[in-house]
């Protein structure tokens, strides 16, 4: 088992290492012949969302709007952690709709799943399980 301090020498290293792709990064340790991990290059990850939710500062501003009136609703602090975090991230997914694409199923398909991830807690103690 590796100690956490054995990781402290890691290093990113971008350039191609055998893939010929230099879009890629490479996790590395000092002496170690070959990367431990391989990371993409994150711009092109970036680029993605940002054409597909739109810019990041206004998608923050229209999340951290609505998750204000969330927070100072009365029942807030009533609310199961489980429910308070898929209320979250189901108005994340609210605010990419807003400010991106409107038309990207898999946000309204994310939307029902953590939903349905509370429902079935609920429903699996309704039935005392």
């Amino acid at each position: 088992m590796q100690h956490p301090t054995d990781w402290e020498a890691e290093a990113r290293v971008k350039g191609p290492y055998d893939s010929g792709q230099e879009s890629l990064e490479y996790l590395t340790r000092p002496g170690a012949e070959r990367p431990i991990i391989k990371v993409p290059d994150i711009s092109a990850t970036l680029a993605e969302r940002g054409g597909r939710y739109g810019k990041f500062i206004e998608h923050s501003e229209i999340s951290q709007g609505l998750q204000d009136v969330m927070r100072n609703a009365p029942n807030w602090n009533k609310l199961d952690v489980d429910m308070r975090q898929a209320l979250t991230t189901i108005v994340d997914k609210i605010a990419r709709i807003l400010n991106g694409d409107p038309y990207y199923d898999d946000s309204w398909h994310d939307i029902q799943g953590y939903a349905k991830l509370v429902e079935d807690r609920l429903l699996k103690m309704k039935e005392g399980q």
